[in-house]
């Protein structure tokens, strides 16, 4: 049966029904509204009538009131001969909850804290990762508007899962510590990396997902002509945490070359990553930046997108 899922974690625990609109005409797809189960915010509802191939709104009730009216959230399961697939509904969410950012705040804020890449780390030729933290995740994801009314932003990021892909509910795991990926290390391709707490959490998309990832952050160049790479470090996963590979996905490099010195540059650089199988939906991923001369960043947030 046709069936759509909407991320309502504000409504956690709640007993809801859910009715499927065309968001031109009001008319709904299922003119009953469908009760809804739960599990960790995520909602799902199932109906018998047909429902429409593009984004629609959700009337969602409690006892018969419409406390929600999620528009273009709706992403039906369509049935097919070898399994069930999401349609085209991608989304995306926003975090400045890096460990090493202790000041400004998410959105509304350039300020940020600065963190060295030593001399020993270019001499080592190592990463320096970005770790999650989630007590700065909640300092810093300050809702700065009024309207629309924000969502609850703990745990989740800076639109409290309002405009995520259909069917996830978290992006970021800010507590996530194991030491096969936390620990400092060297990856399969020989490339030292440092130890940092955190990660992204794509657990809840699909294989043939892509993810688009910008890192915003404050370069202080020391050195003129300096080059400064940018990178995941991606660990893919088994379903029960084994790694199996990890690498650089590395973006474009960057370059700071003479007048740069004492000055302050903002870079949004994107990185691209695509979901081959479940090992990458199960992988785990920091951002890490890499310099020839010694370099002053200031992590402040990250946007990430899943494209479907």
């Amino acid at each position: 049966m046709p069936s759509f899922s909407i991320s309502l974690p504000e409504h956690t625990g709640k007993t809801l029904t859910g009715q499927v609109v065309d968001p031109v005409t009001d008319i709904p797809f299922n003119p009953t509204p469908v009760a809804l189960t739960e599990s960790n915010g995520l909602f799902t509802g199932v109906t018998t009538e047909a429902l429409p191939s593009y984004s629609a709104n959700v009337i969602v009730r409690e006892a018969g009131i419409v406390i929600a009216v999620v528009t273009d959230r709706f992403a039906p399961i369509v049935e097919s001969s070898s399994s069930n697939s999401v349609e085209n509904d991608g989304g995306y969410e926003f975090t400045g909850g890096f460990a090493d950012r202790t000041t400004g705040t998410a959105g509304a804020s350039e300020l940020g804290s600065n963190v060295n890449y030593t001399q020993a780390l270019v001499d080592s030729d190592t990463w320096l990762r970005f770790g999650f933290d989630s007590a700065q995740q909640q300092t810093n994801d300050f809702a700065y508007w009024t309207e629309p009314a924000p969502a609850p932003t703990a745990g989740v990021g800076l639109f409290g899962g309002s405009y995520m892909p259909a069917g996830v509910s978290s992006m970021f795991d800010f507590d996530f510590n194991a030491s096969t990926f936390s620990d400092a290390g060297v990856t399969n391709t020989g490339e030292a990396y440092t130890a940092a707490d955190g990660s992204f959490d794509f657990s809840q998309c699909q294989a043939g997902d892509l993810a688009l990832v910008r890192f915003d952050f404050n370069v202080l160049p020391q050195i003129a002509n300096t080059t400064l790479e940018i990178a995941l470090i991606w660990q893919t996963r088994l379903a029960d945490g084994t790694p199996t590979f990890s690498f650089a996905l590395t973006g474009d490099p960057m370059f700071y070359g003479t007048g740069t010195v004492g000055r302050t540059f903002l870079a949004r650089p994107m990185i691209s990553a695509y979901f081959a199988s479940q090992e990458d939906v199960n992988a785990r991923a920091l951002l890490a930046i890499r310099a020839d001369n010694p370099i002053q960043v200031q992590p402040l947030t990250t946007l990430t997108t899943i494209q479907r």
